[in-house]
Parts: structure tokens; C-alpha cells; sequence
């Protein structure tokens, strides 16, 4: 079974790469006046991938949070 902080060192791995290539984005490469229907679209797309990974992400972590819970309510 997969371990729960492989996922999320993947998750946390995955907005970090979408974050630095945003931030490379911006400060390297020259960019236009204005923005292309593709620019728009794509960073659209990378929002909802963004979006995604952090919901899915609080989602490992809350349940992760409540079967603590749950264990040491049963123990007293």
C-alpha cells in the first residue's frame, strides 16, 4: 500500500514545479503586451491543476488528521 507522505511529498513536489515554472515564466522569459488566447488557456488549465492538487492534498491531510481522532477517543 502506498504510504501517505509519498502522496503528499508528490503533491507538495507537484505545485512546487508549477510554481517555479511560473516564476521562471515571468522573470525570464520576455513576454509580449498582450496575451495570446493559448497563454490564457494554459494558464487557465495550470489554475485548475493547481486547484486540484491543493484540495486533494487538505483532503490526505484532514482525513489523515481524523483517524488520529477517532483512535484516541477509542483508547479513553
Amino acid at each position: 500500500m502506498i504510504n501517505k507522505d509519498f502522496i503528499a511529498i508528490a503533491f507538495i513536489s507537484i505545485l512546487g514545479l508549477i510554481v517555479v515554472t511560473g516564476i521562471v515564466g515571468v522573470l525570464f522569459v520576455q513576454q509580449p503586451m498582450q496575451q495570446s488566447p493559448s497563454e490564457a488557456a494554459f494558464i487557465d488549465m495550470v489554475k485548475n491543476i493547481a486547484l486540484f492538487v491543493t484540495g486533494a492534498l487538505n483532503g490526505l491531510l484532514f482525513a489523515g488528521n481524523n483517524k488520529n481522532d477517532d483512535k484516541d477517543k477509542d483508547k479513553k
